[in-house]
């Protein structure tokens, strides 16, 4: 449709902004239809030259209807501060079914605004289909209209390579007093974790909310600003009320949101930046008092006075969030402590991250570390193992009974009372089963596994692997850790004590056996095997001070007792 240049000339008599190069300045469509109305009336009159200025200009207000009918999918035009035209914004936000990764959003925010798509089963709902819009504020919260906010949808977790995440409605969110009132509603999502520290689930922030907001009726309107150092700051949320669309204030949200929501007013200058995959997010500096890793801060790995623990450099590898990796990833050859801890550490200034958010996101060490590796090497040093969660732990839990005639111990799973499968034997060199003996006195045996025999995996033994200590109690404490050796019917035959994460001593052999004795089981039904210079020697009180041994259940001169009674032992076997 075109018009000619008379009816162009004639409407700028009348002050009609026609001007398509600043959309912002056109009038609304509401403005349009009412203003068509009124000029119906001039055409009815009998003046010649206004009922050609009328046609002229309702000519013109529907080539723009027509236009603006088809424009939904315009793209939003950003400043350099992320600011935009609010009323072409808007119709993309709400209406448009193109992928946001489509649009110019401003750089800070290209992953942070998501499209939600109806989960499958709102699909079959009658009513007419669109796309909602939201913004993940955190990994597990995202904040869009409250219409949205009441169905189930799937969208693309940012940073996961198109990983398709859940998000439903958010009951304790949308249920606070001050959003029954809100055009605002709230979704949750439950992503993977981005890890488990200091055994808490760590959610990454993704945008800053402003307590500065407020409604702002001008061309362009502030959605999300990005700061200079390229920080997300939402102000406002675009939602459609009937035909309308309305700016919402964030500000609104004080008080509603987690205090761990990383507000811009508070927070903005005390962060740190991550990112992974194209996906950023940001994190609370820490003081380095708060990120170091000592036992005082990890209580729960370190066991009492008797107990078994790992070693400050082993609790790394019990707390690693990426699955476990050994610390052969991060440590010296010698054995010490992490050097890539010890960079962390002394770094200046202080980056303000926690030890594996920096390891892994935030420095270099271990690209540097792996320069120097092989392809097997890597594989092997930086092998990451998850523990067990609860649930598979149970399915490793045993109990030992006597055979009726009391001259054999049975070993049966504790889940569905089978016997223990048979393992190597411990007189020919074979594969033993790897075992676990918790503070809690319950034993979990973790059967080998097939391996491939390689020159480069010495615990590959006759096509079977052991499982690792640590998985077993994730690292935690423990009385007693090693190998067990069962032969048929769950028979067991032989237990040592070789843990190289646990390090068991005499006393861990003692404790044991004080225990088998207590619940009234032949002592003299396995082998007990020690290592080399284990002896009665070493049962004297001034070598060994039990006194310091602070199990409940267990004294000083019973314990004494009992180390001379096993290293005398007919089945006493020094490895």
């Amino acid at each position: 449709m075109k018009t000619n240049s008379f009816c162009l000339n004639r409407s700028k008599r009348h002050q009609l902004p026609i001007d398509d190069t600043n959309d912002s300045t056109l009038p609304d469509d509401d403005f349009s239809i009412n203003l068509i109305a009124s000029l119906s009336s001039e055409i009815a009159a009998d003046n010649m030259l206004n009922k050609m200025i009328a046609i002229c200009i309702i000519a013109i207000l529907l080539l723009y209807i027509d236009m603006n009918l088809t424009s939904n999918s315009t793209v939003p035009s950003f400043d350099s501060n992320g600011q935009y035209d609010g009323g072409t914004y808007l119709r993309s936000i709400i209406n448009s079914d193109k992928p946001f990764e489509d649009m110019n959003l401003p750089t800070c925010a290209q992953d942070v605004i998501i499209t939600l798509h109806k989960a499958e089963e709102e699909k079959d709902n009658k009513k007419k289909e669109h796309t909602c819009r939201g913004i993940l504020i955190r990994d597990d919260i995202i904040i869009t209209s409250s219409g949205c906010a009441e169905n189930n949808f799937t969208f693309d977790f940012p940073g996961s390579g198109g990983d398709k995440v859940e998000a439903i409605p958010h009951p304790s969110l949308n249920s606070k007093k001050v959003m029954k009132k809100s055009h605002l509603g709230f979704l949750e999502a439950n992503p993977p974790y981005h890890y488990q520290f200091y055994d808490k689930p760590v959610r990454r922030n993704r945008v800053f909310l402003s307590r500065q907001s407020d409604t702002i009726s001008t061309d362009k309107v502030v959605v999300i600003e990005c700061d200079a150092e390229g920080r997300p700051i939402l102000h406002n949320f675009p939602v459609k009320k009937g035909k309308k669309h309305e700016m919402i204030p964030i500000n609104q949200l004080d008080g509603v949101v987690p205090d761990d929501i990383l507000w811009e007013d508070i927070d903005s200058m005390n962060t740190t930046k991550s990112s992974h995959n194209n996906a950023t997010w940001w994190n609370r500096k820490i003081t380095l008092e708060e990120g170091d890793f000592t036992f005082d801060r990890f209580e729960e790995y370190r066991g009492p006075p008797g107990s078994l623990s790992v070693n400050v450099g082993q609790l790394l590898e019990a707390v690693d969030p990426r699955e476990h990796r050994r610390a052969y990833c991060y440590k010296k050859k010698d054995g010490s402590p992490s050097d890539c801890y010890d960079e962390w550490r002394k770094e200046k200034p202080f980056s303000g991250q926690h030890f594996f958010e920096w390891l892994d996101f935030g420095s270099t060490c271990l690209e540097k570390k792996m320069k120097d590796w092989n392809e097997h090497e890597v594989g092997y040093k930086c092998k990451s193992y998850p523990f067990y969660d609860n649930k598979k732990r149970l399915e490793h839990e045993i109990y030992i009974t006597q055979s009726k005639d009391k001259k054999k111990l049975i070993a049966r799973y504790k889940h569905d009372d089978e016997f223990v499968p048979e393992s190597g034997e411990y007189h020919s060199k074979g594969q033993p089963h790897t075992y676990m003996w918790g503070l809690n006195k319950v034993f979990y045996i973790a059967k080998a596994k097939k391996c491939k025999s390689s020159m480069n995996d010495s615990r590959c033994i006759d096509g079977k692997k052991a499982a690792k200590h640590m998985k077993i109690l994730s690292g935690h404490p423990a009385l007693g850790a090693g190998e067990i050796y069962v032969g048929k019917n769950g028979t067991i035959e032989g237990i040592n004590y070789s843990s190289g994460h646990y390090k068991p001593d005499i006393k861990s052999v003692t404790i044991m056996y004080q225990w088998m004795k207590d619940e009234h089981l032949n002592t003299s039904a396995l082998n007990w095997i020690g290592w080399k210079g284990w002896s009665e020697k070493q049962c004297d009180n001034d070598k060994t001070k039990w006194q310091s041994i602070k199990i409940p259940n267990f004294d000083t001169t019973t314990l004494e007792q009992s180390c001379r009674e096993v290293t005398n032992s007919p089945t006493w076997i020094i490895q």
